[in-house]
């Protein structure tokens, strides 16, 4: 018979427990509480559900994210994964600053046109930008 059986916690209660005494022994290396807090985690995940009412306290107590979870189960499958979306990160980064650096540059466009009193309409043409934008600047 199962401990939190016999003890009639159930099995949030009993991993509450286990995340608590863990954070109180002393002479465990951080490596050693780090594998016990990955093997808590895979048993939550595995054992307790969504809608379980303890879920965020023994989210909290056990602390371990789940890409660091994921690095430990499976080291070599996130390590070509992360490589290959890098790539893909940078790019995505490297677009979005174009677009804000476009953005930028179109805002003081508009404010040199609108300094020389030229129409908003031709302003928002050049630029890009609407008219309720051209009017704020």
């Amino acid at each position: 018979m199962a401990l939190y059986m016999k003890s009639k916690l159930t099995k949030s209660e009993l991993l509450l427990k286990i995340a608590d005494l863990t954070n109180k022994v002393e002479g465990l290396t951080e490596e050693e509480i780090r594998e016990i807090k990955i093997f808590q985690k895979a048993f939550m995940k595995k054992f307790i559900s969504d809608d379980d009412e303890l879920k965020g306290e023994i989210d909290n107590m056990v602390s371990i994210s789940e890409l660091e979870l994921l690095k430990e189960l499976f080291p070599e499958e996130i390590r070509g994964l992360i490589a290959g979306e890098k790539e893909k990160w940078i790019e995505e980064g490297k677009e979005e600053g174009k677009e804000e650096g476009m953005q930028i540059r179109s805002v003081e466009i508009a404010k040199n046109m609108k300094n020389f009193g030229n129409d908003y309409e031709y302003i928002s043409t050049i630029t890009g930008l609407s008219l309720e934008d051209i009017e704020k600047l």
